[in-house]
């Protein structure tokens, strides 16, 4: 018998040619292995690009996570032994190694190793004389104290992390200006491990920090399923690139994102910059194009690796006040070769993108078994997309070795067009403090006024040595161009502690017409709580533009880290609100869970207008923390007559005994009466016309 329609045509004789498999959505690639060579013909780029390949197996290892420190030699954290959990009776040999002085094609002169015995490091960071490392299931300092190009000291500096998945690890860390060193990681770890200051840190997904000496770490943002790529703008903004949510996103420090329907803090979900997912569910490494080399409409634009299509997607970026929206864009490049899987990108100084690709037929984690033998565990190449000039040669910048050049020469490279080398070489200033450094940094500052990327460099170097003089804060604070005003605010963000002026140069930025700078200081009040920023940040609530997205969820964000003062709430029942300023502050109750914000939301529901028409979210939340004492009037002032939808009202009791189930209570003889007098309206017969 039979028993389907596919079955019916087929005995019919008339059933669809069977289609040939799509080798981009097998889980394990049926397509053969390809040397170097044959895969470098695989792929296509837009006219004016071409493709040279740095190394490959043998020369190195599978390539996971990829950094250049300030001399320009390339970091790259190797691994054989992913997705396995270390087997202590086969111990793993992962390792990091150094690549330099690239040719014109792409080749590197000196390929050494610098350290083995690693477990799986997903992330490498260039730091003094080593790096900083993530291997199962710590962060360590690998540094080389006897300049023999090897590391012969190694040192946990935090940890343990959870390594029970090993898809969700820590990984990818980038140094900010700030000199914080910044990963992700994914949900479906759970680490819990404590800084050198003492002070906890939990988390599953999203994006942390950690001082490099592991004196701190903290949660930068929440939520996201498996955050696999890092990334800064010029003007400091972080981004983060994620699998199974959005592609990108832009982080607010302090957000929660959306992670497999996990219910957000109350606050609303933390604005997303794109609808796209670029067909994929698995994006890692995220880089933003400021390389100058390129053409003007790759300008500000970001690429993405896509492990699961074998492409590096593109978007353009269009600004809505300091929102960023994605649109879009024809790929970069596209691999006819779908082992070809490009887990990391990174510019390097010399203008070229390089790739990290981790060749091999099974990217699949979960879904296909880790010990599968299809799983290649010797192949990894490391490629570079190069511009070409007029003459078709690749334009590419050459450099002084970084250590020979003159104290005042590695100053001057704060300004380079390149803004991976311009972070490189702050850290490394930075880390070195130099004693004729303050003298020589501000010397370049004075002759060198219009190198904005060098007079934003320098001034957080000047920070990060304790030296910033009150005028030269303000003067950045009050700059025309708003790349200074954003760096001012985000030095003032950092300090753990303000004066009179630090205060005023932040209120003053709430006014900035600029989006980017106004959010900027909305962030520091965010970290700076008083009672007394309440009013300016209703203000910048009421103006800012709808559009503006991150602007509007960061004020919003800033207003409910005041109201977490306990002498807030008190303060506003003695100020003049408006009933724009209630409205905003009653948005935002709904993610503080204390009697003072439920007191203020029954307050506010008492003023509506009808009286019985209150959000069920509102009732929820009242009646989960408001005082037990002011319960019953209130189920007494819902259940009085109303002209109110009966559906609406059962939607609101329904609220309000799941706020009661939550905290343990039970139903009162006012709210058994309320639950009476809906239900006899919603069994009333309708009355005739």
């Amino acid at each position: 018998m039979l028993r389907s329609l596919a079955a019916l045509l087929a005995a019919l004789g008339l059933a669809a040619p069977a289609r040939a498999a799509d080798p981009f959505a097998e889980m394990v690639r049926s397509s053969p292995w390809l040397s170097p060579a044959e895969a470098a013909h695989s792929f296509s780029l837009p006219e004016g690009f071409a493709i040279q390949l740095v190394a490959a197996e043998p020369d190195i290892g599978k390539p996971i996570s990829i950094s250049f420190d300030a001399s320009g030699q390339l970091w790259i954290a190797e691994t054989r032994s992913y997705p396995l959990v270390p087997d202590p009776a086969h111990p793993p040999n992962d390792a990091i190694r150094i690549l330099s002085d690239f040719q014109s094609d792409g080749r590197p002169r000196h390929n050494h190793l610098f350290a083995d015995g690693l477990s799986v490091p997903d992330a490498v960071a260039p730091y003094r004389q080593g790096a900083l490392v993530f291997t199962m299931p710590n962060i360590v300092s690998l540094q080389d104290t006897d300049g023999d190009g090897r590391a012969d000291l190694r040192e946990t500096v935090l940890g343990p992390f959870a390594v029970n998945d090993t898809h969700n690890m820590a990984n990818n860390f980038r140094r900010g200006f700030d000199g914080w060193i910044y990963g992700g990681q994914g949900v479906g770890n759970q680490s819990a491990l404590t800084g050198r200051d003492g002070r906890p840190f939990r988390m599953s997904g999203g994006a942390f920090r950690f001082r490099p000496d592991g004196h701190s770490i903290e949660k930068f943002s929440d939520g996201q399923a498996n955050v696999f790529g890092l990334c800064f703008d010029p003007l400091g903004n972080l981004f983060t690139s994620d699998c199974h949510s959005m592609p990108i996103y832009q982080n607010i420090y302090g957000g929660f994102y959306p992670v497999f329907g996990k219910p957000h803090d109350g606050l609303g979900y933390a604005p997303q910059m794109l609808e796209h997912n670029h067909g994929s569910t698995a994006i890692s490494g995220l880089i933003s194009c400021e390389e100058p080399l390129w053409p003007t409409e790759f300008q500000g634009n970001f690429l993405l690796g896509n492990v699961v299509t074998s492409r590096i997607n593109r978007d353009r970026i269009a600004e809505l006040g300091s929102t960023k929206v994605a649109i879009e864009m024809p790929d970069l490049l596209q691999s006819r070769d779908p082992w070809f899987r490009p887990v990391d990108l990174q510019f390097g100084p010399d203008g070229a993108l390089y790739i990290a690709d981790f060749y091999n037929r099974i990217i699949a984690h979960v879904e296909v078994p880790l010990d599968h033998p299809g799983r290649d565990r010797q192949s990894g190449r490391l490629w570079r997309i190069v511009k070409l000039g007029p003459d078709g040669q690749p334009l590419l910048r050459s450099r002084t070795p970084f250590p020979s050049l003159s104290l005042t020469q590695q100053i001057q490279q704060l300004g380079d067009p390149s803004l991976a080398h311009r972070l490189a070489v702050l850290n490394n200033l930075a880390d070195r403090a130099d004693p004729a450094l303050p003298d020589t940094l501000r010397l370049a500052r004075q002759n060198d006024p219009a190198n904005l990327p060098l007079q934003a460099a320098s001034l957080w170097l000047l920070e990060r040595l304790g030296i910033l003089t009150p005028p030269e804060l303000a003067a950045a604070a009050h700059h025309p161009d708003r790349l200074l005003r954003s760096h001012a605010l985000r030095i003032l963000t950092e300090r753990p502690l303000w004066q009179t002026l630090e205060t005023s140069l932040v209120l003053e930025a709430l006014r900035d017409p600029d989006g980017f700078v106004a959010r900027a200081a909305a962030d520091a009040l965010a970290r700076h709580p008083s009672p007394a920023f309440l009013t300016p940040l209703l203000a910048l609530h009421h103006r800012a533009p709808a559009a503006d997205t991150h602007l509007v969820y960061q004020v919003r964000k800033a207003l409910r880290d005041q109201l977490l003062l306990p002498e807030s709430f008190p303060l506003l029942a003695s100020l003049s609100l408006s009933p724009a300023d209630v409205a905003a502050i009653a948005d935002v109750a709904l993610a503080l869970p204390s009697p003072p914000a439920a007191a203020f939301l029954a307050q506010r529901l008492a003023s509506l207008s009808p009286p019985a028409s209150p959000p069920p979210d509102w009732l929820r939340h009242i009646a989960r923390y408001l005082d037990p004492a002011q319960l019953d009037p209130l189920a007494s002032s819902l259940a009085a007559p109303s002209s109110s939808d009966p559906a609406a009202q059962l939607a609101q009791f329904e609220a309000a005994r799941q706020g009661l189930d939550q905290r343990g209570l039970p139903l009162s003889p006012a709210f058994l009466a309320w639950a009476t007098h809906v239900a006899h309206r919603l069994l009333a017969p309708a009355t005739p016309p």
